[in-house]
């Protein structure tokens, strides 16, 4: 085997592992579950040829599987994983399956995927294919959403892409699956993180950094850069309620002020009212020639209304009949009918 090209796929119960390995191997025995139902309780490897390469795919149980609790299938993948490398099978890559349909990474989920990170290394990323399922599952913008969150936040895919995995979109076709696993077909071999501590380092498997992060079971032991990821992003949303409170703050300045505002104008107003309703015109309305309408400027007639707010010493502001009452400016009051006798002409 090792001649051959030794691919582990991984990833949740239920994002098609199993699948992927049948569309390529065309195996009869292999097994779909289907929904959240696993099928595969242990490490298998299928064969197959394509081409002139040899490949071998690594069938592994998932995390939130049905029968198998998470620090079990851990257990699992370690000892086949230390197994494996004692007999000389170096891998040459692996390719991280998850469902597009899955609406939120987190909880188990996203412990599971640090762990997957614990397990494999940094120095192995760039031997990872983190592959998406199930697009026929979801809308394409949200499924186009959920991949863009998945590759930018570190705290799930972000941090592998930048040290070299790759991201591939998954269809339920033999054509796509060959497609994928031709990107990790030539390449060198690895030696997981895990292996390294287990065989290089002679640590047990239960006391690998791997399998003390799932053992933990809480997220409160997330590496120092997770840590400081999520104290950042609480400090910015705290800014983010600071600001709005301020802007709150101001708003309601603003508003008081306005009101202020508007109170004022209204007393002003009052006040104008009572003048208008007390007012007499002495305005002087002789003219030498016959005066003219200021709206509409024809001649004056019969009668005519006159506004002495809108007066001045060289204009007098008549209205013709015609015209109304009604002064062009809403503040002022409405003018008073006279008579045109009024007027010397």
């Amino acid at each position: 085997m090792e001649s051959d090209v030794v691919i582990a796929v991984m990833g949740l119960t239920g994002v098609g592992k199993s699948t992927f390995i049948k569309n390529l191997t065309g195996n009869p025995d292999i097994v779909i579950g289907h929904g959240l139902m696993s099928e595969t309780n242990q490490v298998k490897g299928y064969s197959f040829n394509h081409g002139n390469t040899k490949y071998t795919l690594v069938d592994t149980p998932g995390f939130n599987d049905t029968f198998e609790s998470d620090d079990t299938v851990a257990k699992l993948l370690l000892e086949w994983l230390e197994s494996s490398y004692s007999a000389g099978v170096r891998l040459n890559g692996i390719i991280y399956l998850h469902s597009i349909a899955f609406p939120k990474l987190h909880g188990s989920a996203l412990d599971n995927l640090i762990m997957f990170r614990k397990l494999c290394g940094n120095d192995a990323f760039s031997r990872i294919i983190l592959a998406t399922t199930f697009w026929s599952e979801v809308e394409k913008g949200i499924g186009e959403q959920r991949e863009k969150e998945l590759k930018q936040n570190k705290l799930y895919w972000g941090r592998m892409i930048q040290g070299g995995s790759k991201v591939k979109r998954l269809t339920n076709t033999k054509a796509s699956a060959l497609s994928t696993l031709e990107e990790l077909g030539q390449g060198t071999k690895i030696t997981l993180q895990a292996q390294d501590e287990m065989a290089v380092k002679g640590i047990a498997p239960d006391q690998t950094e791997a399998a003390r992060f799932m053992h933990s079971g809480q997220r409160s032991h997330l590496p120092d850069w997770q840590t400081r990821h999520i104290q950042n992003q609480r400090e910015a949303a705290r800014r983010r309620a600071e600001r709005l409170r301020e802007a709150q703050e101001e708003l309601e300045r603003q508003d008081k002020r306005l009101k202020e505002l508007n109170d004022e104008k209204e007393k002003v107003r009052s006040s104008q009212k009572r003048t208008f309703g007390t007012h007499k015109c002495r305005c002087h309305l002789s003219t030498r020639e016959r005066s003219r309408c200021s709206t509409c400027g024809l001649l004056i007639g019969r009668a005519f209304h006159h506004c002495c707010f809108c007066s001045t010493k060289r204009l007098i502001f008549l209205q013709c009949d015609s015209c109304g009452q009604n002064c062009p400016k809403p503040d002022h009051p409405d003018m008073k009918r006279q008579e045109a006798y009024c007027i010397v002409m």
